[in-house]
């Protein structure tokens, strides 16, 4: 479904994003994690058309996007939400959710208004249809976001950072969202810090470092990386990761 060759974002002297390398496929979803800095907002935005890429390529259902509008990428199914919320606060829940509808989905009056009750039935933020966006908590304003990417018909959804500043109640709220996304035939790329979420959605994991891709893997074999342990997890939860697999292990022995 998507498909990055040695993409590259550069910043003047900073190397932002340098030569990154992977793909995701249909129905799957992959978490994308490292520390603060280390480019993962930045390749979400050379996906999403927020920006363009210094070199390399990329390409969504066969098609070239590199340097495509984000605008143009809505219509074609790649919708996104942001770390830090981005609505209209003057509008309503049920108003921000039908823009999605008419203007990337590009559907006439009608259609956008089912699209928009189907889409929060499913979120399950119904009650909240005629509350304008100030009126609503920061954790509803995220899925507000998620809302609205939905009624774009997405084939492709960026998170980053949905679930940040959650509480424990909400997050397990939000993963079950995600499966439920998921289960409607839709491929998630997900920026996420909180391990619980990303340990329990993801399919495979990408870490990034300073920009650069330093490894690829399925959940354990990300928890079981040296070169991950030293630059994100720290050396503090090498312990605490082995217990955690010799748990697993106990259990399904």
């Amino acid at each position: 479904m998507l498909n990055l060759r040695n993409i590259s974002k550069h910043f003047g002297n900073l190397k932002a994003v340098s030569n990154v390398t992977f793909n995701l496929k249909e129905g799957e979803i992959v978490g994308l994690i490292g520390p603060n800095g280390a480019g993962k907002t930045t390749l979400i935005s050379l996906i999403d058309g927020s920006l363009s890429p210094t070199n390399g390529s990329a390409t969504f259902r066969g098609e070239d996007i590199a340097g495509k509008r984000p605008d143009h990428l809505a219509r074609k199914g790649l919708a996104r939400t942001f770390q830090i919320v981005r609505v209209f606060k003057e509008m309503t829940v049920y108003e921000n959710v039908l823009v999605g509808a008419l203007f990337a989905a590009n559907m006439d009056l009608s259609h956008a208004k089912q699209k928009v009750k189907e889409v929060l039935d499913f979120t399950g933020m119904s009650h909240l249809t005629d509350k304008t966006v100030h009126e609503i908590t920061l954790p509803d304003q995220k899925k507000l976001q998620i809302t609205r990417a939905l009624a774009t018909n997405p084939t492709l959804l960026l998170l980053d950072e949905a679930m940040a500043g959650l509480n424990s109640k909400e997050v397990d709220a939000a993963i079950e969202l995600v499966g439920k996304i998921r289960a409607q035939g839709i491929s998630i790329l997900v920026i996420e810090h909180l391990m619980k979420v990303i340990m329990n959605i993801s399919d495979r994991i990408i870490v990034l470092h300073h920009g650069e891709l330093i490894a690829e893997g399925t959940p354990r074999e990300i928890t079981s990386n040296e070169a991950v342990i030293t630059a994100y997890f720290g050396e503090r939860y090498k312990k605490h990761i082995s217990q955690m697999h010799n748990m697993e292990e106990q259990i399904i022995g």
